[in-house]
């Protein structure tokens, strides 16, 4: 289980943050740059719409080298403060309730008893990947992210070309001349809904496919039902998809996570 929860949070977040990184474009005509630039930056702006968000009877089916497993449960978020994750089977009763927060990870395990605490600086150590609380927030939240982009030793390129009909905004990263990493990102036509993201890491062989699907809501919102998450490394292929139940916007947030005195702590 805990190795499952290295894959819910890890996996399925090989994504440094997006808040920082010298980014230079190629040569365009200025009116395309700015139509660009309009495009991205009103889908970005669409993220800070709401404070919390409560997806209820989410469903994942996991397949991990081939062997399937399905989890279901319910997630809550407290923008930029807080993620919390509570694992029930089918039985009704919690199994794991996992709390992230922008520095620490806290795990309950109901049936062992035990708890376990870290860092997400542990966390990336022990892993060997780049984790971050906003990454895994936008990923739930169908939010744009950028991958890698605090690296200090790249530069990256961008352009946008259309595929499908889509606007796909693609951006590559190099290091000393060398393309490192490309990383495309597919939103519709009118700019109002994000629908896929992919990765490709030539340093680690990885490659990463989101997948955003049967969005729903009104012209204010577009929210997506359903994930589809495939990561392809040397050693491992795993793929997730994420059903959500009801979703809910702006609610308060009750969230409990106190662990009972007579559970033992563990290591992550």
């Amino acid at each position: 289980m805990r190795y499952l929860f290295a894959i819910l949070l890890g996996a399925s977040m090989l994504l440094g943050g997006c808040r920082s990184g010298k980014i230079v474009t190629e040569p365009e005509k200025p009116a395309e740059e700015d139509s660009n630039m309009r495009l991205i930056s009103m889908l970005e702006q669409r993220t800070h719409r709401f404070s919390t968000m409560k997806i209820k009877r989410a469903e994942v089916e996991l397949y991990i080298n081939g062997v399937q497993e399905t989890i279901r449960g319910n997630i809550a978020i407290y923008r930029d403060s807080m993620i919390a994750v509570s694992v029930i089977p089918a039985l009704g009763y919690e199994f794991l309730r996992i709390m992230c927060t922008r520095d620490s990870v806290i795990i309950i395990n109901r049936p062992e008893k035990s708890y376990y605490a870290s860092s997400f600086e542990y966390y990336r150590k022990k892993y060997g990947i780049p984790v971050d609380f906003h990454d895994l927030q936008a990923l739930l939240a169908n939010e744009v992210f950028y991958y890698k982009d605090d690296y200090g030793d790249r530069v990256f390129e961008r352009q946008l070309r259309t595929r499908n009909d889509n606007n796909l905004f693609i951006v590559d990263a190099f290091r000393d001349g060398s393309r490192i990493t490309n990383q495309g990102i597919e939103i519709d036509r009118e700019g109002r809904r994000l629908e896929n993201v992919f990765i490709v890491d030539y340093d680690t062989k990885m490659r990463l496919n989101i997948d955003y699907q049967e969005f729903t809501g009104d012209d204010d919102l577009f929210f997506p039902k359903r994930l589809k998450i495939d990561l392809f490394e040397s050693n491992n292929t795993i793929k997730m998809e994420i059903t959500y139940g009801q979703i809910v916007f702006n609610d308060s947030l009750n969230v409990e996570f106190s662990v009972p005195e007579h559970y033992t702590r563990g290591d992550m």
